[in-house]
């Protein structure tokens, strides 16, 4: 095996690190209801793959899927955990966990943990979302929620 280069190791330490924003700025921009935000993350060809919640393609579809998710839990927190990347050039892998807490349109509280597995470019000179492939592990109604 070929040892890299200093230049190189910085470059792949530093597109982990930015792949890494990228990961998290998805559920801060759907937390926080940031469009802007949410839409910069993803190349004009992306695919979103939502599982049973459905698949989109391109700026369009990702951003109408965008707002039926806040229409379906219009509260959301989000928890991304255990990015693993692999970086090959411009191109990169990822697999995230996330744990997710939400309120539903009629206020109920749901849990959910999921796995993305993503494909990332950095064809447009920043690292964005070419694919991301939701895995759910589960999602249900939380009977009672005790608040402090």
């Amino acid at each position: 095996m070929e040892r890299m280069s200093l230049e190189e190791r910085l470059d792949e330490l530093q597109a982990k690190e930015e792949i890494r924003a990228c990961l998290h700025n998805y559920v801060h921009a759907v937390d926080k209801r940031d469009e802007e935000l949410f839409m910069d993350l993803w190349e004009e060809d992306a695919v979103l793959s939502l599982g049973q919640f459905g698949e989109s393609r391109g700026h369009t579809e990702i951003r109408q899927n965008l707002h039926q998710i806040w229409t379906n839990t219009p509260k959301t927190y989000h928890l991304s955990v255990n990015a693993v990347i692999t970086v090959n050039g411009d191109w990169a892998e990822a697999i995230s966990n996330s744990y997710a807490t939400s309120y539903d349109a009629e206020g109920r509280v749901l849990l959910a943990f999921a796995t993305y597995r993503d494909k990332l470019s950095r064809r447009t000179g920043k690292w964005r979302f070419v694919e991301r492939r939701l895995s759910l592990a589960f999602f249900a109604p939380v009977k009672e929620l005790y608040q402090l």
